[in-house]
C-alpha cells in the first residue's frame, strides 16, 4: 500500500465577523465626512468679479454689485495660502488690492483668499 504525499493545506475561508465589514464602513464613513463638508461649507462661493458684503455672523456674501450693502469686489483668488500672509501675497499677485479675506479653519494653516478692492 502507498500513500500519496500530502498537498499543500486549503486555503482558509474569509474571515465572517465585524473585521471583515470594517474597512468598507470606515471608508465609507470617511467618503460621506468629505462630501458633507463641501455640502454644508458656508464658505463664500466668491469669484473674480464678484461683489461681497460683511455678513451679520463676521462671514460675507456674495451680493449684487449694484446693492448698497457691497463693499468690496474680487479682484483675485489665491488658493493654499496662509491667512498671515493673506495681504502681502495679494498686494503682490494684484497691486490693486485694498483688502483680503481669508476663508480657512486657522490663520497658520492654507486656505482661500479673495483678494478685493472696494466696491
Amino acid at each position: 500500500m502507498s500513500t500519496l504525499p500530502a498537498g499543500p493545506p486549503a486555503p482558509r475561508p474569509p474571515a465572517a465577523g465585524p473585521s471583515r465589514f470594517l474597512v468598507p464602513v470606515a471608508l465609507a464613513v470617511i467618503v460621506a465626512s468629505v462630501v458633507g463638508l463641501f455640502l454644508i461649507s458656508d464658505s463664500p462661493a466668491a469669484g473674480v468679479d464678484d461683489c461681497i458684503a460683511q455678513a451679520g455672523d463676521g462671514g460675507i456674501e456674495v451680493v449684487g454689485c449694484d446693492e448698497p450693502a457691497a463693499a468690496y469686489r474680487v479682484v483675485g483668488v489665491l488658493e493654499d495660502t496662509r491667512g498671515a500672509q493673506s495681504q502681502p501675497a495679494c498686494a503682490a499677485a494684484y497691486p490693486q488690492t485694498t483688502a483680503s479675506y481669508f476663508d480657512g479653519e486657522a490663520t497658520t494653516l492654507p486656505g482661500r483668499v479673495l483678494c478685493l478692492i472696494a466696491a
